[in-house]
């Protein structure tokens, strides 16, 4: 399948990232599998939103974002937006790249924990993309283990990149067995172990992983076994040479050490 560096938005250095994880090519990628996932398709009015919880919101903006700088290296972010039951504010951290994204009265689409500020709705620091162009909003989408340098953006954006390379990988567990065990083909299963479609699909895809692995480890023990029956060795008959270097010895072997050397 080639280098994962031929990803689209991969390229050298994040190549770099991706091999401290053991991952080179674009199938090492596929075989990454997220360590969870987390569900993004449950809406809720911003009157319906806890603090100290993880909530969707679908909101118009209703201010511009506001730079505020506390200190020198400190800066705040803020707009206020709004739906039918209320306001919230919404606040990030020395990221200067979303005061250009919003317009006053688009729609928008956020993500994040909500907070209390003194009565008043927050939330700090969310995922956020436009309604109409949503990718990892109103979705299910994967959380991968980390390393150094790599954002979940980053690797669900490589892996959307190798899901699309791919193509239609090829099926190699027979029809009979899938049947028989109501095993998920292949294509299917790679597409709905990174990004479900929902909870079940995600479960016929973790049952189709699993059972391939004990599949090819029992191919593979299989071939071992067949392996040895077909390359034995006829039993030595004349084993005089062994009896001759027992009496040279200068000592009485034991008798556990007869037992052995008569079995």
């Amino acid at each position: 399948m080639g280098s994962i560096k031929n990803l689209r938005g991969v390229g050298d250095a994040r190549a770099r990232l991706f091999a401290a994880k053991g991952v080179n090519t674009v199938e090492d990628l596929l075989y990454y599998f997220p360590r969870g996932h987390e569900d993004r398709t449950h809406f809720l009015q911003i009157s319906e939103c806890n603090p100290g919880e993880a909530a969707c919101v679908e909101v118009k903006v209703y201010s511009p974002v506001k730079e505020t700088r506390i200190k020198k290296n400190f800066t705040i972010y803020s707009m206020v937006v709004f739906d039918d039951s209320g306001a919230m504010t919404v606040k990030w951290f020395n990221n200067k790249y979303v005061k250009g994204v919003f317009r006053t009265g688009e729609d928008v689409l956020l993500y994040g924990t909500v907070s209390d500020n003194r009565g008043k709705k927050e939330m700090q620091n969310p995922i956020y993309e436009k309604k109409g162009k949503q990718r990892f909003i109103g979705k299910i989408v994967p959380v991968y283990p980390l390393t150094g340098g790599l954002t979940q953006n980053i690797i669900r954006s490589a892996m959307e990149e190798a899901l699309a390379e791919c193509g239609n990988l090829s099926e190699y567990i027979p029809t009979e067995i899938r049947k028989k065990y109501n095993i998920a083909e292949i294509n299917y299963a790679m597409k709905n172990i990174h990004f479900p479609a929902d909870i079940d699909s995600y479960e016929q895809s973790r049952k189709r992983f699993a059972f391939e692995e004990l599949f090819l480890l029992q191919l593979a023990l299989l071939e071992k076994k067949s392996d040895r029956l077909q390359n034995h060795c006829e039993p030595f008959g004349n084993v005089r040479c062994c009896d001759d270097f027992i009496g040279s010895l200068p000592f009485e072997l034991t008798g556990a050490q007869k037992c052995a050397i008569g079995e």
